[in-house]
C-alpha cells in the first residue's frame, strides 16, 4: 500500500530557510566578483545583477527575494557581505545604497514577470531580466542624482552607462535559466 508521504510544517520552514541563507550566499559570493569602483564609475561592477534573476530561477518569487532581504539584512547587520567584505549601514549610504535598495524590488518584478507567462522561451526571460535590472538602475540613478550627484544626466553617466554593455551580457546568462515550472501562478 502506498501513502502519503506528510512533512511536518517545521521541516518545510527549515527547508526554506535553507534555501534563502544559500541564495543569500549566492548574492554574497557574487558581491565578491568585483571590479572595484574607479573614479570614472562610482559602483563596483559585480556579478549581484547576474544571481538575482538565477536565484529567481532556481528559487521562485518569493524565496529569491526573500533570499536578497536576507543578504541585506545581513549587510545592515554589520557581517561583511557587501562588495569588498564590508557590511553595515554605513555603505548603504554610499554610492551602491540606491542599487541595493533595487536589488529585492528586482527579485520580484523578475518573479512576477516569470509568472506572468515570460519564463516560456529565452527571449521573454530576456526581456524580464532585462526589465529588472533596469529597476536596479533606476533606483542606483535616482539614488546618485538625489543624494551624491544632484545632475541626472551626469548619474546616468556614472551609474549606468560604463555597466551598461556587462549587464546586457548578464541578461543574457540570467535567461538561459529556465525558471522551475511550480512558481508559475495557478
Amino acid at each position: 500500500m502506498l501513502s502519503a508521504r506528510t512533512v511536518s510544517p517545521s521541516a518545510v520552514f527549515a527547508r526554506r530557510a535553507a534555501l534563502v541563507l544559500a541564495g543569500s550566499g549566492l548574492m554574497y559570493l557574487s558581491a565578491q566578483i568585483a571590479v572595484p569602483a574607479t573614479s570614472i564609475w562610482g559602483v563596483p561592477f559585480t556579478l549581484q545583477t547576474l544571481a538575482i534573476p538565477i536565484l529567481v530561477a532556481l528559487l521562485g518569487r518569493e524565496l529569491g527575494t526573500l533570499a536578497v532581504l536576507a543578504y541585506l539584512a545581513e549587510a545592515l547587520a554589520g557581517l561583511p557581505v557587501l562588495q569588498g567584505n564590508v557590511g553595515g549601514i554605513a555603505r548603504f549610504f554610499g554610492s551602491t545604497g540606491g542599487y541595493l535598495i533595487g536589488f529585492p524590488l528586482a527579485a520580484y518584478a523578475v518573479g512576477s514577470l516569470y509568472r506572468a507567462g515570460f519564463d516560456r522561451n529565452f527571449g521573454s526571460r530576456f526581456v524580464a531580466v532585462f526589465l529588472g535590472t533596469g529597476l536596479v538602475f533606476v533606483t542606483g540613478v535616482l539614488w546618485l542624482d538625489l543624494f551624491l550627484i544632484h545632475d541626472l544626466v551626469k548619474s546616468v553617466a556614472a551609474g549606468v552607462a560604463p555597466f551598461l554593455v556587462g549587464d546586457v551580457v548578464k541578461c543574457l546568462v540570467a535567461a538561459a535559466f529556465r525558471p522551475r515550472i511550480g512558481d508559475r501562478a495557478r
